[in-house]
């Protein structure tokens, strides 16, 4: 087991428990825009001068995306810092969510669960994230309620 100490760096990543438990603002919102068009609402929210958040909702509410960008330079720090976004649903997806493998398949995952071999649960946070280059989803499986 590493030391909790350590901070994140570039090749650690060790976010501080209490921190996911409670939910911390990044930033506040600053500015609202609202784009009405005949096929779809577009949102956007700026964040302090730090994120742009764009919400598309088609007119069919077939498909809502959320595009989040950096507006802030992190050039500068010196400190390594994450950043997440947190969206809250009501899917019933069993502990189990679906990540790309590089744009080749989804990859199914299941929360502190290795199913190759005993994995013991000391980095809960850390050891819970994937990379992912396109798309992530869960889906409750009785009602096939999905969200990408």
């Amino acid at each position: 087991m590493r030391n909790k100490t350590s901070v994140s760096g570039v090749y650690i990543f060790s976010p501080e428990e209490k921190c996911h438990n409670e939910t911390q603002h990044y930033a506040t919102p600053t500015g609202l825009d609202a784009f009405i068009g005949d096929l779809a609402v577009q949102i956007a929210i700026n964040w302090e001068d730090k994120l742009l958040t764009k919400i598309t909702i088609f007119n069919d509410l077939s498909n809502v995306q959320i595009e989040t960008l950096f507006t802030k330079d992190f050039r500068n720090r010196k400190q390594g810092e994450e950043i997440v976004m947190i969206i809250d649903t009501d899917i019933q997806n069993n502990k189990t969510f679906y990540t790309d493998s590089n744009g080749m398949e989804m990859q199914k995952r299941v929360l502190n669960l290795r199913e190759n071999w005993d994995w013991n649960v000391d980095e809960p946070i850390s050891g819970n994230y994937y990379p992912i280059t396109s798309s992530i989803y869960i889906e409750d499986p009785a009602t096939q309620k999905r969200a990408t």
